[in-house]
């Protein structure tokens, strides 16, 4: 199968830092950048990508989560692999396999100097301040094997150093951390309840985020799945990706079609293919919608758009 065409609106979000992915993306045209932490500075810092380069390789071959988000600055298209394609393109293909490399090389090299820097920053002096930093740098980012990894090797290295006390208290932090997790899992993931708030203050970007999480997460009831796949396609819409929308509410009607919220997603369906150009497809749904939709609000919108494509809503 060809890799899938993309087009992200300016402001809009590929993947959040965090995130899992099995997609490499290829930037066809527009502007879009990585947003990481610098180790050293602690501020964030954009790496633009370049027109034909790769992103989220990294994260998707290896198995990883992703280290930083990529932000689409400009109307953007994207095309998308899955790893199964992108294996596929790149046997045999010595050229893209050495732009694929170079892409690498440039991320290892940009982690590792931050690395360096932050052990070098009194390196020379006081190698032992560098790696209680890094084991501090990793648990404030919340990767807890890392941080732990590194206060263990301190103690190993420095016994009886000037930090272990503060490597002690950090090490208890983390232990309480996972036991925490332990008994209660949903600690850190959002309640449909708090996404919904959030959603209703206008944060879809964080909503979003949240219902991700929530939906991944094994509290997630059978009973919520539906909502919250729903919630997600409306977050997908108020970000501008229409496109996204549109596959997420058109998979969930496949998927649910008794769905308790029909007259959203024909409504939501709607409003994609409307701002994505699609008339016949707008006006279909659209036209479901004001058949059932209770909302007053959304059913005056959704039959203004009808008189505008010349059709008429059946009420």
């Amino acid at each position: 199968m060809p890799p899938k065409s993309i087009t992200y609106n300016a402001n809009s979000i590929v993947y959040f830092k965090g995130d899992r992915s099995n997609s490499v993306y290829v930037l066809k045209s527009g502007k879009i950048s990585l947003n990481y932490t610098d180790l050293q500075t602690g501020q964030e810092v954009q790496d633009l990508i370049k027109t034909g380069e790769f992103f989220g390789v990294k994260a998707a071959l290896g198995g990883y989560i992703h280290d930083e988000t990529a932000t689409v600055l400009v109307e953007s298209q994207v095309l998308q692999f899955s790893v199964g394609e992108f294996e596929q393109l790149i046997t045999g293909n010595q050229r893209i396999l050495s732009k694929m490399l170079r892409v690498f090389s440039t991320q290892l090299r940009r982690i590792h100097n931050q690395v360096q820097n932050l052990m070098a920053s009194d390196a020379s002096t006081d190698p032992e301040l560098g790696l209680f930093e890094v084991g501090r740098y990793y648990q404030k980012e919340g990767d807890p094997l890392k941080a732990r990894a590194a206060f263990e090797k301190y103690l190993t290295y420095y016994p009886g150093g000037t930090y272990v006390a503060g490597v002690q208290k950090s090490l208890n932090e983390l232990t309480a951390a996972s036991s925490r997790k332990q008994t209660a899992p949903v600690g850190d993931i959002p309640s449909l309840f708090i996404c919904r708030k959030k959603m209703d203050r206008g944060e879809y970007q964080d909503a979003y985020k949240g219902l991700t999480l929530l939906y991944h997460s094994p509290s997630l009831s059978d009973e919520e799945k539906p909502e919250t796949e729903m919630l997600l396609g409306v977050c997908l819409y108020q970000l501008s990706m229409y496109k996204d929308a549109a596959t997420q509410f058109t998979a969930l009607v496949k998927k649910y079609p008794r769905h308790g919220r029909l007259d959203d997603i024909c409504y939501y369906l709607g409003l994609s293919y409307h701002e994505l150009g699609d008339r016949e497809k707008a006006a279909g749904f659209l036209k479901k919608s004001v058949a059932m939709l209770k909302d007053n609000q959304k059913k005056g919108r959704a039959s203004e758009i009808l008189k505008e494509l010349n059709e008429e809503p059946h009420v």
